[in-house]
This record gives structure tokens, sequence and C-alpha cells, in this order.
């Protein structure tokens, strides 16, 4: 059974964000992760970890999961992260930017330990602190 574990906004292990394209209604969603600081929080991880947002839908909630964009190195730092990203088109997915903007995104992240050990679901927002583009 995973766990639910909630390492909110502030926290460098993750981190999410959310903007509309100036061009068309698109909704552009990214995730950085890096797997050190996720361990450095007590947190195991093989490193697969499998990033999704849940986005408001007719007062529903729908998850899409994030896809892979590569890793790169923060100059400053020197520290390897994970980037994944997704765009969703508002009225393809039949998504009102009235709702996104009441309700906001949640972000989650599926981690495990080796083989599959101590599942769980890292949150980065509280109740009530959605992430808003």
């Amino acid at each position: 059974m995973a766990n639910d574990i909630n390492i909110g906004k502030g926290q460098q292990a993750a981190s999410a964000n959310v903007w509309m394209s100036p061009n068309d209604d698109t909704l552009n969603i990214g995730m950085s992760i890096s797997d050190s600081r996720l361990r450095s929080l007590g947190i195991e991880t093989d490193g697969l970890e499998r990033p999704f947002v849940i986005v408001p839908r007719h007062g529903e909630w729908k998850r899409y999961d994030l896809q892979y964009g590569g890793t790169y190195s923060n100059r400053g730092s020197n520290e390897i992260r994970d980037s994944y990203n997704l765009c969703l088109n508002l009225e393809r997915e039949g998504l009102s930017l009235d709702e996104v903007k009441a309700e906001g995104l949640a972000f989650g992240l599926n981690v495990s330990g080796s083989y599959g050990s101590d599942p769980a679901t890292l949150w980065l927002q509280g109740y009530g602190d959605n992430y808003r583009p």
C-alpha cells in the first residue's frame, strides 16, 4: 500500500509550474525532479519516478501523466535534475480555463525504492494550495 507524503511547494526536491501559451489555448505543465534531494528527505527512490498532474474537469478531477523531457545539470549547484512536461489544449481536452484558474492543478509524483519497495505518492502542495496558471 502506498503512502501519501506532502513535500510542499517550497521543497527543492521537486518543483512544478503551469502557464498558458500566449498564442493559443494550451496549458503548459512542467515538473523538475532531483533524485538526490528526494533521497536527502529520507524518501526511497529508484530514480524511476512517475510524475502526474490532476486537472479539474467538469466538477471532477482528471489525471494526466507527464512525459519525460530529459536530464540536465543545474549550473549553480551541479545538481542533476530530470524534467517532465505536458501540453494540454483546453478545448480538445474539454477543460475550462475558468475552472482551472479557480481550482488550480495538483501535482504528484509516484516513487518507490529498489524493486518496487516502499511505494509512495509525493504531493507538491497541501490541500487547497494548488498551482494556478
